[in-house]
């Protein structure tokens, strides 16, 4: 492979896995639900938007405010729905609704800033309809799945995760030939793998309700992009393959842990 490709392959994973390993390692929470747990439990939202950030200056350039591309709206958004989760996850009553509520505006604002060139050069009414409401079906499809994916115990369900957004990140690449839009969810399924690491080391790590929408938003949005800007034959199967894929990988798991904990029941004489 060429060394240019590697060390680009290299700069998008390496950072991100040893942020995730640090800083899901040192955020394990054991209090009760009081405002220190939940505000601990919701840094990683401000992590990952921020770190994102960082990232996209690192391997496509310092990112632009206002955006003047589809794909430069993507660290803004990021950041966007970081902040917003977190704020959302910290109040003690009433999370599961903000946070909702932070998934639809996200995907709203997203798509619209992911798709406005099309919708005010080339789509009409009813081909507008079918495309977003499309994408807002399979967003949600995605980010249900991942949220519960990653309500699988510890280093398994950031294992799950990372295998989820790593899928992802070749669906983007393999499928709708956008190797940006793979690199770019492939900052995601790093951070998850060195969260991975931090698992297997320590008890309680979790990634976080408000992370994993940051995250799950995101990839939504960045596989929106790829479907919609890629040069994929037949973009319908590899959109609808995202979609579902975090399902598929719990699946997988739940039997896997499920044959695991079989083995190593004693056998009764």
């Amino acid at each position: 492979m060429d060394p240019a490709i590697l060390r680009q392959l290299a700069l998008g994973a390496i950072p991100p896995a040893i942020a995730g390993a640090l800083v899901l390692g040192a955020l394990v929470v054991r209090h009760e639900d009081t405002l220190c747990r939940r505000l601990l439990r919701a840094l990683p939202a401000l992590v990952v938007g921020c770190g994102v950030l960082g990232m996209h200056a690192l391997l496509f350039g310092p990112p632009v405010f206002p955006a003047t591309s589809a794909l430069g709206w993507l660290p803004w958004l990021t950041l966007g729905v970081g902040a917003a989760a977190f704020g959302a996850a910290l109040p003690k009553r009433g999370r599961a609704l903000l946070l909702a509520a932070v998934v639809l505006i996200g995907l709203a604002v997203g798509a619209w800033l992911s798709a406005r060139t099309l919708l005010a050069n080339a789509w009409d009414a009813r081909s507008a309809a079918g495309h977003l409401g499309a994408m807002a079906a399979g967003a949600a499809l995605f980010v249900g799945g991942l949220l519960v994916v990653l309500r699988l115990p510890g280093a398994v369900g950031l294992l799950g995760a990372c295998m989820t957004l790593g899928g992802a990140s070749q669906l983007a690449v393999l499928g709708h030939h956008s190797l940006t839009i793979g690199q770019f969810v492939g900052i995601f399924a790093a951070f998850c793998g060195g969260g991975v690491v931090a698992a297997l080391v320590r008890r309680n790590v979790r990634l976080g309700s408000a992370a994993t929408i940051t995250i799950g938003v995101a990839t939504a949005l960045a596989s929106f992009q790829a479907f919609l800007y890629g040069d994929a034959e037949h973009p319908v199967p590899v959109a609808i393959a995202t979609a579902v894929l975090p399902w598929a990988v719990w699946g997988l798991l739940v039997a896997a842990t499920g044959a695991w904990r079989r083995l190593r029941r004693p056998r009764v004489e």
